[in-house]
């Protein structure tokens, strides 16, 4: 766990893990982090499915909830947590399984609500606000029946829409703060009207914000997805360059040729679309995909597209590459594989759990 501009509280922070900082179990995929009464940290790890708890202090690492502690329902693809007044965890994950309340003594787990959420906070009366990227939204989750009431999105409340929101958090006077990578910058949410203010910008010019709040035009993803999943680079043989033959050009490519190696994103999930058709559904990455498409007209007739495009659970791997070379199709791989690879040879994929782009 490395804090930013300051020291390190717990892990390591060389690619070797050389010099690691506290004892206990090692982290693997921190994503999300609240502090609990006593001080201590406690973490939701995805790589491990587990909930954390960190000294501060000392660094060392405790096992609070995940495999062999703890019962009731799995935690795969923790993305967020808060904790209640009580002192009960809440964690969350973007897929179906919804909020787990866990207990922060014994590791078990009750499932509060279903539905998919990145990120989750407290209010002051106990109340459960999610993050829902996949639909733009917050969400108010009932910590007793679990019931779900959108708050703040497309169709309630005033203000710039939520693009790529990534974290919320409640303010001393009730209002929510959205971080939103895409905007980007902060955004305030009045919780009784669901209207939405932005309190603090970078970098973004008036043009870009006026688009990403949904002006002037918009046009459906799809309309931008389906090119992406036909378009055709020549392989200088009279034919189609293929990513996951016989998908043509579905992903994009990421190259670093200093480095020696180039990585590849599913972003449109069109190799994930092939490999649910061959496995007749038995397989599938769960690729979700979503934003914006916005079409801006221009004095001279043309237009200018601006895509606002976020995936989650998208299949990644890189190769090595350099300037002269590189087949994301064949070169040896430094991570991840190829989606024929998990298809037909079992090989376990590597997801992106989400990625923004613009």
């Amino acid at each position: 766990m490395n804090l930013c501009n300051g020291h390190l509280v717990s892990g390591c922070i060389d690619a070797y893990c050389t010099n690691i900082t506290g004892s206990g179990p090692p982290l693997g995929s921190p994503v999300d982090i609240d502090v609990e009464a006593s001080g201590a940290l406690v973490v939701v790890d995805n790589a491990l499915a587990a909930v954390m708890r960190v000294d501060r202090r000392s660094g060392d690492r405790s096992l609070v909830s995940g495999q062999g502690r703890g019962g009731g329902p799995s935690t795969p693809n923790l993305e967020g947590i808060a904790v209640e007044a009580n002192g009960a965890l809440v964690v969350t994950n973007s897929r179906a399984g919804g909020v787990v309340r866990v207990d922060p003594v014994s590791g078990d787990r009750t499932l509060v609500s279903g539905g998919g959420f990145e990120r989750i906070a407290v209010e002051a009366n106990g109340g459960l606000l999610g993050m829902n990227g996949s639909i733009r939204a917050v969400v108010r989750v009932d910590p007793a029946t679990g019931d779900r009431t959108i708050v703040s999105g497309a169709n309630i409340g005033s203000g710039p829409l939520f693009v790529c929101p990534r974290d919320i958090a409640v303010e001393p006077d009730g209002h929510l703060v959205v971080i939103d990578s895409l905007l980007p910058g902060v955004v305030r949410v009045d919780l009784a009207t669901g209207d939405r203010t932005i309190v603090s910008r970078l970098g973004v010019s008036p043009a870009a914000a006026r688009a990403a709040a949904g002006n002037p035009r918009r046009r459906p993803l799809e309309d931008f997805l389906a090119v992406q999943r036909t378009f055709c680079i020549d392989d200088g043989m009279g034919g189609c360059f293929l990513f996951i033959p016989p998908v043509p050009n579905y992903a994009v490519g990421f190259t670093a040729p200093a480095q020696n190696r180039c990585t590849v994103v599913d972003y449109a999930s069109g190799g994930n679309a092939w490999v649910e058709e061959e496995s007749q559904g038995s397989v599938s990455f769960e690729t979700e995909i979503g934003s914006l498409v916005i079409k801006s007209p221009l004095v001279n007739g043309r237009a200018k597209v601006m895509v606002l495009l976020s995936a989650k659970n998208a299949l990644t791997w890189v190769i090595e590459c350099s300037e002269v070379s590189g087949d994301f199709a064949t070169s040896p791989l430094l991570f991840g594989h190829r989606a024929q690879e998990v298809l037909f040879q079992g090989k376990k994929p590597a997801l992106h759990l989400r990625v923004a782009l613009h």
